[in-house]
Parts: structure tokens; C-alpha cells; sequence
């Protein structure tokens, strides 16, 4: 009845709209308050009616737009990062496979030639032992031997003496020719060599040694965000179905223990390594069996007990095969193609048949020459150990019997190329080996045979062609299942030795020979496999006998040739007197037959160009294979590199060999070495001789007769000395070249398959993080761009709506309608009845109220709350993968992840020792290419996270108070239109006109039936 009534009525209301956003109000809450009489009910009516500006609202809504701007140009800035990602990631996949193909080309090249470099002085320093050994040998001639006497006498006359003379000139003259040669390639390899290690110092990090450490960086950035964003499947179920076949090494359809260490020895795998195998096997071996069926290993694949060992495995298959194909790639000497084949068979081959019985057939098939097939056998018997784990899968027999199905006249050829004993010394294989591997290839041939009774041995035809021993132009090498090029056809096989019903008795003529029952093997069928084998026992058992006959007559012949005059001289009675280190030049020696270098020299032989195109189309293969496998796998788990297994750990055994090669040859390549042994050749070659007839004349009582030769008397200190320590100096410095050489190249070639193996690893990783990884970041980031602009326009309309729905409810624009509200009695006490109220309050306004305008806040009411949690959990997702990539990173360890500078820096140093590595490029190629990805992550993810971070936050905050002002509008208009509606039914009951409300309050219009 007074204005102080009115007054607390108002702060009521306000309680009551902030409690209406979960419940209802009921009846009696408000009419206690509400006055009995008509006045005091317009009243009320008439304050609540007053037209007013919604400043909270428009303040609210103002901030709200501008909080969401500023958290759009952070999402802009976030979704710019992830462009700038995409930029990057095609960036260092570029410069990781330009850093592969120049390691492949140019620093292979200078290994390769280095080492070439050093096998031709090995000939030399062979032939300076020699020439020492020959000038002993002249000596001895020069005088006589009394045996009684057991010393020397009588004179040496002018034409002995000039014997001795011109051959001690030889001596120096060869030394001349050959020395100086040699320290210029050791002192050429040796700047260079020193330039490379000089540069990975452990205790400062170089440019070049920065740059492959930041290789590893930018995978394992790349790596955790493309795995964070597309989800982390490590034991997808294809994978673990596709695993199975890759586990299942003996091919039975089962996985037994042997099998999971085959594996994990192929694949490195060091988890699988050990004794542990047996208990995982059975732990999931539900039927007891000792061996894993698909459904058991499905179940290990996808437990905690090994996670991502699916992924892992695929992950080394694909590293094992792309060190393969770079290798074999790289291959230029016989000995390096040769083991790339055998690599390949042993790690693709063993498990796929297709690829196996290809590769057998091109060995046999008359496209490679015999000698290259017959030399893979030597290299398959000599990587054959009896520790191997791979040895009861029979990898060398299945490849025999592969070869024998195909062609058995030419693979005769090859085991009796083989069967040479001066081939296999040509070769360079060791010496020592030479019967055991006959022996051992024999018998895989005869197992190979053997097994023919159960199954046949072909599994892929082509045609045979005529003259299978002969030597043919090279075809044209094709894939598995594609018939090769050129094939001749089919010759009419030979039947004069047809042997298919011969009997035992029949077969014991042949065993005379080797190569009888090699005829007879060649033209039998499969359907007398017994007489098969025996042929082969034959062979095997009369080859054996030859190589050894052989052996012994190649090391007398060898002998004869080589070491005759050195062992002339080195046991005359010259020599026994001499010091016995002057003899010690004798290059170490595998045995009688083959020295160490001679093997050195001779493995270097370069590869004829029909095993290099083979060797192309393997390592090529080989590549392929592993770039499919790799993309298989990040496919399907977003993984593509093992955090183990980085690019530094293979680019520092790669120094580590090339700091040994520097470490044999620094006493050489040194400018100190050199003017060492520049210094002992001009002593040599001044005193050298005279010391030598002086040293006879006081030990051995020769007597020379200086006036008789017309020669100068030497000088006194000469005369005198009774050492040569010229000759020993000498001795030493030819006994250590004679040790180095051959280790220096052999350390090289080491050196170049570490590089080979790099380079090839290198380029299958970033050659998927180039198609995949750019594609992938810049989708990320036009979607993620798109969808909050698209929240961000939805909101912006929103907004408008909700500030003219406030303006609405304060009287502008026509004001609500009177409508029926039905009002409960009962007051919800529980959290969830509070939402059935909210939700019954919005379905009453939808359904049962004629109203337009709330049907409208309703709908506007849970599409706000939806948008609300939507732009909540976006902004949560954005923050975390901010955090989880600058967590994984470690940037602030890698400046030239960074900064400009130490980026364009290494680059340069690179261009500098690879040519080929980025040839010109500009200086602004590290920002062109946003290489620099930790200042990416920094500048635009960390900041525009932040910024989102703050104004998502502040806009939370602010659109929660734009709901809390509606909504307290809202009641507002709610209950005005509830009074209003109040005090026309009390007028009419009065008997008093219902006058219509005035317009300057809410313009009511009439009450809709």
C-alpha cells in the first residue's frame, strides 16, 4: 500500500529470476507478497512495466564480441601454426631426402674413391716387401757361403758389387714411385676425413653435428603432433591381422618361439630379444599347444603386456628394408652386390615366396653371369653361422631348391664356378673357407633334392633357355609374376643321358667325375627324385675332393709364383745373420696362399654392369617395400619413427668408423708423418747401401777393395756403425702399411654401409612426412579455422538476437503477450528436479504457450548451452595439443630449430661438404621453408593458445553473464504478464472495466484465446 512495499517486492523478483534458471517458482512464494488490493497490484505491475535501456546487457554483449574477436585471432593464429606446420613438414621432408640422396651420392662417392684410392697402393707396398726380399737375394749371389767356416770370406768384385748396387737402386726408385703416391692419397683422405670428425666434437656440437641432431628433433615433433591429432591406434586391428603373416616366419599358420626370435632378430626388435619369448608364449597360449593361433596372438598384439608391438615390428621391418635397398643401391663391387642379395633374401625373401622364387630364377635364369650367381653362393655360405636363429627356417635350402626348379644346368655352373680354387682366391674370398663352403652349399643342394619327394620344388616357371652355361647379353630384370624380357625359347632337352630309370648300379659309373653326375643331374627328371639325390650326393662329395686337390695345388702353385725369391732370400745364410726385424716386412697372411691384402684388393673387384642392374632392381624393391610398409603403419597408428632409433645414433657410427680410418692413417697423412718419412726415404736412399756393405764388412769379414772399384771412400761415422738402422726404419714402416692398408679400406667400406643404410632409412621417413605430414597440418588447420569461424558467426548472431530479446523485455519493440502460465504448487528440492523444472519450464513455453518470443529464448537457451560446451572443449583440445608438442619437442635445446642464424649456419656447412645438398640455396631458405619449427610452435601455436586460452575464458565468463541477464529479463517479462493477467481477473470479479495497459510500459497486446 505504499511505496516501501513496492521497494521489497523488486529485490525479491531478482532473487526469485536468479533461482527460475533451474526451477520453478510456485504460486504462494509470490502472492504473500503481492498486495490484496487492485492499486498496490498496478502499481507493482506499472514498475516492472517501465521502459528502460538494458545497459548490463549491451555492456555484456559488447565485451562478450570482443573477448570472442580476440580468442578468434588467437584460434587464426593457432590455425596459421598448423599452416605453417604443413609449410614445415614438406620443408625438412625435402631437406631429409636431399641430406639421404647427397650422403647417398657425393659421400659415398668420396668413400668409395678414397677406399679404391688405397686398394691400388696395397699392390705397391706388396711389391716394396718384394724388392727388399730380391735385394737380399742379390747380396747372397755376390758372395760365398763357406759352411765349415760357417761366415763369410773372400772379396766382392766390381760386377758384384754393381749387381747389388743397381738392385738397391731399384729399391729406391720403386720406394720413390710409390711412397710419395701413397702419402698424397693418405694425406688427401686425411684432410678430408679430418674436416668431417673435426666437426662432431662431443664437447661443442657443430653446425653439421646441430643439424643431424635437429633431424631427429623435427621427426619427433612431427611425430608426436601428427599422432596426437589423428590418435594413437598402436595395435590397430588390420595391423595385428596383417602382423600375424609377418610373425608366422615358418609359415605354418602358427607362431611358435622360434618364430618371435626370428623375428626379432631380422627386425631388431629388442623387446622380443631374450629369454622372455617362452613365458609370453605361454601366457597367451589359451589351448595349451606351445604355439600361437591367430586369435591367440590377436589377443597378445592388443594387451598391455607389449604395446604397439604390432606397430613396432613394422616399423623395423621397414627401417631393415630401406638399409637393405640403400645398400645394394650403393653397391658397386662384386662383394657388395653380392651380400645385398643375400641380405634381401634372408630378410625378404624368407617370408615371401613370390620374391623368393624370383630372385632365385634371375640368379639362374642366364641374365646375370655365372660368375655373379656363383659368388652369391660363396657370400650366402660365408654369412651362414651356426648362431644364426635363422638357421632351422633353411632360408640357403629353399633358395637352392628355388634355383634348381628353375634352371639346373646353369645353377651346375655356378656350384662348379664356385668349386675354383684360384676363382674363389680372384674373388677375395678367404681362403680358410673355401672347402667348408663347398661342402656346405653341396649339402644344401642335396637337401634341396631330397625334399623334392615330398613336394615339388617349382613354384614359378619361365622358359629355359638353350646354352644355359654359356655367357648371354643381360635381359631386362622384371618383378615377380611379370614373364622377363627377351626369353628365348624353350630347347629341346638332351636325352642321350636320359637316366630316369637307371638304378644304383647304373649311377656308380658317373662317380668318377664331378662333373658327369653334374650332366646326369641336369637332364633327370622329377620323377625319379632317389636318383636326384644321389646325383647330387655324388657331386657334392666328388666337388669336395676337387677343391681340396685344388687347395693344396694353388698353395703349392701360389707359392712357387709369389714367394719363391722372398723365401730364397729370407732363408739364405745371408739372412740368417742379418737382424731378423729386417724381415719382418712379410705382409700378415690368412695362410700360405692369401695374404691380407691380396684379399683386401681383390674383394674390391667393381661389379660387372649385368649384377649392377640387378642390384638396382632389388634395391629398388627393397625400397619401395619399405616406403609401403611405413605408410601402411602411420596409417593406421599415426606412428612412423621409433623414438629409439634416431638418425644421430646412425650418423655417429658412421664418424666412428671414419675417425678409425683417421686413426690408422695419421702417422702417414699428418704434415709431421709426412716430412717423418720423407726424412727416412732420403736416409735410406744416401746411406742406405753403404750402411749395408758396411754392416757385412764388420760382421762378416767381407773385405772390399775401394781403390780396385774406383770407389770414394764413405764417410767415417758410416764406415764405422756397425747397424742399419736405415733398412729397420724401413722394414717397420713397409711391415706397418702392409697391416693398415687393408684395414683402412675395409673400414672405409664398413663406413660407406652405414651411409648407405642412413641415407636409406632417411629417405623413407621424410618422404612420407612430406606427402603425409604437410596434408595432414594443413587440413588441421583450414577445419579447425572453419569450424570456430563458424561457431564465431553462430555466436555473433546469437548475440544480436539476445540483445534485442532484452530490449524486447524491457519494453522496446512491442513487448511480450499475455499468455496462461500454469504455475506448479510444489517446489523441486533435488538437482535433477531442478533440470526437469528447466526443461518443463522451456516445453511449456514451446508447446503450451502462444508466444513466439519464448519459444524463441527457449530454443535460444539450450542452443547457447550446447555452443557453450562445443566452444569449451575446442578450446581444451587446442590448449593440449599446444602443450603436448611443446612438451615433446625439447626446443629449447635446438637453436637451429629456432633461430635464423645457427639454421642458415648448418645449411651452409652442409652445402659445403655436400655440393649436392642444396645447391644455392638462398638465405632466407630456412624461414621460406619454415624449417624453423620450434619458433612455428612458439610464435604462433604457444601464443594464439594463450591468447585463445585467456579470452575463451573471459568470454566463458561473460557469455554466462549475457544468460544470467536474459534470463533475469526473461522472468521479468514472465511475471509482468502473470501480474497483469492477475489484476484483470481481479477487476473483473470487482465488476471493474479490464482497461487495456498503457503504452508506456509493455505495448500488451490483447489476450490470445
Amino acid at each position: 500500500q505504499d511505496s516501501s512495499h513496492v521497494n521489497s517486492v523488486i529485490p525479491f523478483l531478482s532473487n526469485c529470476v536468479m533461482a527460475s534458471m533451474f526451477e520453478k517458482l510456485v504460486p504462494t512464494s509470490l502472492e504473500k507478497y503481492l498486495p490484496d488490493k487492485v492499486e498496490t497490484s498496478e502499481q507493482v505491475l506499472a514498475h516492472l512495466s517501465r521502459r528502460r535501456v538494458p545497459w548490463s546487457t549491451v555492456i555484456i554483449t559488447s565485451l562478450c564480441l570482443c573477448c570472442h574477436v580476440a580468442a578468434f585471432y588467437g584460434v587464426s593464429l593457432t590455425a596459421g601454426g598448423f599452416t605453417k606446420l604443413s609449410t614445415s613438414a614438406v620443408g625438412w621432408g625435402d631437406v631429409g631426402e636431399n641430406f639421404a640422396n647427397s650422403l647417398e651420392t657425393e659421400f659415398d662417392e668420396q668413400l668409395y674413391n678414397t677406399a679404391q684410392d688405397i686398394l691400388k697402393t696395397i699392390d705397391g707396398a706388396m711389391q716394396a716387401e718384394l724388392d727388399v726380399a730380391r735385394f737380399i737375394e742379390a747380396a747372397q749371389a755376390a758372395i760365398s757361403w763357406d759352411p765349415a767356416l760357417a761366415k763369410f770370406s773372400g772379396a766382392i768384385n766390381s760386377s758384384e758389387y754393381q749387381a747389388m748396387k743397381g738392385h738397391f737402386d731399384d729399391v729406391v726408385e720403386k720406394l720413390d714411385n710409390f711412397l710419395p703416391p701413397l702419402q698424397s692419397v693418405l694425406a688427401k683422405a686425411a684432410n678430408w676425413t679430418r674436416e668431417f670428425t673435426d666437426n662432431f666434437n662431443s664437447s661443442k656440437k657443430s653446425s653439421k653435428d646441430m643439424f643431424v641432431d635437429s633431424i631427429d628433433k623435427a621427426l619427433d615433433i612431427f611425430s608426436e603432433a601428427m599422432n596426437f591429432i589423428q590418435g594413437d591406434n598402436k595395435n590397430s586391428l588390420v595391423l595385428v591381422d596383417g602382423a600375424f603373416d609377418l610373425f608366422d616366419v615358418s609359415n605354418d599358420g602358427n607362431i611358435s618361439k622360434t618364430d618371435l626370435d626370428a623375428v626379432a632378430s631380422i627386425f631388431r626388435i629388442s623387446r622380443l630379444l631374450g629369454n622372455e619369448t617362452a613365458d609370453i608364449i605361454a601366457e597367451f597360449d589359451s589351448d595349451g599347444d606351445g604355439v600361437w593361433n591367430k586369435e591367440e596372438f590377436t589377443a597378445f598384439a592388443r594387451s598391455d603386456r607389449m604395446p604397439g608391438v604390432t606397430s613396432l615390428t613394422l616399423q623395423g621391418q621397414s627401417k631393415v628394408l630401406s638399409a637393405i635397398g640403400g645398400r645394394v643401391l650403393s653397391a658397386r663391387t662384386r662383394e657388395e652386390v653380392s651380400t645385398g642379395v643375400v641380405e634381401y633374401i634372408k630378410t625378404v625373401a624368407i617370408r615371401n615366396d613370390d620374391s623368393a622364387a624370383w630372385v632365385a630364377s634371375t640368379l639362374v635364369n642366364g641374365s646375370l653371369p655365372v660368375e655373379f650367381t656363383a659368388s652369391v653362393l660363396a657370400q650366402m655360405c660365408l654369412m651362414h653361422t651356426d648362431e644364426d636363429i635363422l638357421n632351422s627356417f633353411n632360408i640357403e635350402q629353399r633358395t637352392c631348391a628355388l634355383m634348381l626348379s628353375r634352371d639346373k644346368m646353369q645353377t651346375r655352373a655356378a656350384f662348379e664356378q664356385m668349386a675354383i680354387y684360384d676363382w674363389w682366391l680372384e674373388q677375395g674370398f678367404p681362403a680358410t673357407e673355401f672347402e667348408g663352403c663347398i661342402e656346405t652349399v653341396g649339402n644344401w643342394f642335396l637337401a634341396a633334392a631330397n625334399s623334392s619327394r615330398s613336394q615339388p620344388l617349382v613354384t614359378w616357371q619361365e622358359p629355359i633357355r638353350e646354352n644355359a652355361t654359356a655367357h648371354r647379353d643381360p635381359e631386362i630384370l622384371s618383378p615377380p609374376g611379370t614373364p622377363a624380357a627377351g626369353s628365348l625359347p624353350k630347347a629341346p632337352m638332351d636325352t642321350s643321358l636320359d637316366v630316369s630309370d637307371a638304378d644304383a648300379s647304373d649311377v656308380t659309373q658317373f662317380e668318377g667325375t664331378a662333373r658327369s653326375a653334374m650332366s646326369l643331374l641336369a637332364t633327370e627328371t622329377h620323377a625319379n627324385t632317389a636318383s636326384s639325390a644321389r646325383m647330387w650326393s655324388v657331386m657334392s662329395s666328388n666337388l669336395v675332393a676337387t677343391a681340396r686337390r685344388s687347395s693344396v695345388e694353388a698353395s703349392v702353385r701360389t707359392q712357387r709364383q709369389q714367394l719363391a725369391r722372398r723365401k730364397a732370400a729370407l732363408t739364405s745364410p745371408l739372412a740368417r745373420r742379418l737382424p731378423g726385424s729386417l724381415f719382418n716386412t712379410r705382409t700378415p697372411s690368412v695362410n700360405a696362399t692369401q695374404t691380407y691384402a691380396d684379399q683386401a684388393l681383390k674383394s674390391g673387384v667393381p661389379a660387372l654392369p649385368e649384377s649392377l642392374a640387378f642390384a638396382q632392381v632389388l634395391g629398388s624393391n627393397a625400397t619401395s617395400r619399405a616406403k609401403d610398409i611405413i605408410t601402411k603403419t602411420f596409417e593406421h597408428t599415426s606412428k612412423f619413427i621409433d623414438k629409439l632409433d634416431t638418425v644421430m645414433d646412425d650418423f655417429q657410427g658412421m664418424v666412428e668408423h671414419v675417425k678409425s680410418f683417421l686413426g690408422m692413417v695419421e702417422d702417414w697423412a699428418t704434415p709431421a708423418g709426412q716430412e717423418r718419412l720423407q726424412v727416412q726415404l732420403q736416409n735410406f736412399s744416401k746411406f742406405g747401401f753403404e750402411k749395408f756393405i758396411s754392416y757385412m764388412e764388420n760382421n762378416f769379414d767381407i773385405k772390399i777393395d775401394r781403390g780396385a772399384l774406383a770407389l770414394t771412400e764413405i764417410d767415417q761415422h758410416v764406415r764405422l756403425s756397425n747397424d742399419i738402422d736405415d733398412w729397420l726404419a724401413l722394414a717397420e714402416k713397409l711391415l706397418s702399411i702392409n697391416k693398415i692398408l687393408p684395414l683402412a679400406a675395409t673400414t672405409l667400406t664398413q663406413a660407406r654401409q652405414t651411409v648407405s643404410s642412413m641415407s636409406g632409412g632417411l629417405g623413407t621417413r621424410f618422404g612420407l612426412l612430406g606427402d603425409k605430414g604437410g596434408a595432414l597440418f594443413e587440413m588441421i588447420g583450414a577445419h579447425y579455422e572453419f569450424v570456430f569461424a563458424t561457431y564465431c558467426a553462430v555466436f555473433f548472431l546469437t548475440a544480436i538476437w539476445f540483445l534485442f530479446y532484452n530490449f524486447w523485455a524491457c519494453g522496446w519493440f512491442g513487448g511480450p503477450c499475455a499468455v496462461s502460465i500454469d504455475l506448479p504448487s510444489a517446489r523441486p528440492t533435488t538437482l535433477g528436479g531442478r533440470f526437469m523444472s528447466l526443461i518443463d519450464a522451456v516445453h511449456s513455453e514451446i508447446i503450451e504457450a502462444n508466444n513466439d518470443h519464448f519459444s524463441f529464448w527457449g530454443m535460444l537457451l539450450f542452443f547457447q548451452t550446447f555452443l557453450l560446451i562445443f566452444y569449451t572443449i575446442s578450446n581444451i583440445i587446442v590448449v593440449m595439443t599446444t602443450a603436448y608438442v611443446i612438451v615433446g619437442a625439447g626446443c629449447d635445446a635446438m637453436p637451429l630449430l629456432m633461430h635464423h642464424q645457427p639454421c642458415n649456419s648448418a645449411l651452409s656447412a652442409l652445402d659445403s661438404w655436400l655440393p649436392s645438398f642444396l645447391p644455392g640455396h638462398p638465405l632466407s631458405y630456412c624461414t621460406d621453408n619454415e624449417l624453423l619449427v620450434c619458433k612455428v610452435v612458439s610464435d604462433s601455436m604457444v601464443l594464439g593458445s594463450k591468447i585463445t586460452g585467456f579470452f575463451s575464458l573471459m568470454a566463458v565468463v561473460l557469455t554466462y553473464q549475457l544468460l544470467i541477464d536474459s534470463a533475469v529479463l526473461h522472468e521479468r517479462s514472465r511475471w509482468s504478464l502473470a501480474l497483469s493477467r492477475r489484476a484483470k481477473d481481479l477487476k473483473q470479479i470487482s465488476g471493474e472495466p479490464a482497461d487495456a495497459p498503457s503504452d508506456e510500459g509493455f505495448a500488451m497486446a490483447p489476450p490470445q484465446s
